[in-house]
């Protein structure tokens, strides 16, 4: 039996960056093009509990900028992205989350 990434650690990473308190992007210091990254490893409750608080999403052709503002009053950006699952027009963030780990509950039952 193969393990898979979220059946070994229960969570995925994801990649974002951090943006300043006007919501444009937030650089290195001493550069003008070098954005500040943003790692996270969420659980989907965790996922879904962060899309559910954000402030704005943005739907991309293959997965979905969350913008939201952390407890330590930060703004961050997070982009979920499933390997080459293409989001749809009527589909909701929450629901291409859902519809993710469903086929992956599903994967790991057969």
């Amino acid at each position: 039996m193969q393990l898979s990434l979220f059946e070994s650690y229960g969570a995925l990473e994801f990649n974002g960056t951090i943006l300043k308190k006007d919501w444009s992007y937030e650089f290195k210091p001493g550069t003008k093009d070098i954005v500040i990254n943003n790692h996270q490893l969420l659980t989907k409750e965790e996922l879904l509990l962060l899309v559910s608080k954000s402030i704005k999403s943005r739907r991309a052709v293959y997965g979905y900028n969350i913008y939201y503002t952390d407890s330590d009053g930060v703004n961050k950006d997070l982009f979920i992205r499933f390997i080459n699952k293409k989001t749809k027009a009527k589909e909701s963030v929450s629901e291409f989350i859902e519809k993710h780990f469903d086929n992956l509950a599903d994967r790991e039952a057969r």
